[in-house]
């Protein structure tokens, strides 16, 4: 029985200094916040202005002449041009032009439309220095360029030569 009342006396000491220590186990709530203040009678409140980050919508032009003007000032734009051996979408963004093969014409062998259909090359260029030559030939003003429609046409001129 002595050691049953030796037992007591530590948890009832660790009792009381948890109830001393302010750790009784129940949890205060948190005050609330204050209420924003109030407009004026008659002056509608303001509205809060959501942060969204501005997204500049590319510039759809309808034929190579207003792409080059855009892209060469570094505007968004974007063209889908029907070139004499198919579709493709040449886009401009921050001074990085893009050229996508969207679809090569019907009669183009099935391996050279695995080879190029789908693919991308990017060029980087400075403020009013873009290189028109990217519009008008597949091939000219590539060797600074990057990406798998660059490399798929250097392996095919590989070949040609």
């Amino acid at each position: 029985m002595a050691n049953a009342k030796l037992a007591i006396i530590p948890a009832c000491l660790i009792l009381a200094l948890l109830f001393l220590s302010g750790c009784s186990g129940t949890v205060q709530p948190l005050p609330s916040p204050p209420a924003p203040p109030q407009p004026p009678v008659g002056v509608p409140a303001a509205q809060p202005q959501a942060m969204e980050p501005q997204v500049q919508v590319p510039q759809q032009c309808n034929d190579k002449d207003c792409f080059v003007s855009f892209a060469n000032d570094c505007k968004n734009a974007s063209y889908t041009a029907d070139e004499s051996y198919g579709s493709v979408n040449y886009s401009a963004s921050n001074c990085v032009f893009t050229k996508t093969i969207v679809s090569l014409d019907a009669g183009e062998a099935q391996d050279m439309k695995a080879a190029l259909e789908g693919k991308s090359l990017s060029c980087s260029y400075k403020s009013k220095n873009f290189n028109p030559q990217w519009t008008s030939s597949l091939m000219l003003g590539i060797d600074s360029c990057e990406g798998s429609l660059r490399d798929a046409l250097v392996l095919l001129a590989s070949f040609a030569s």
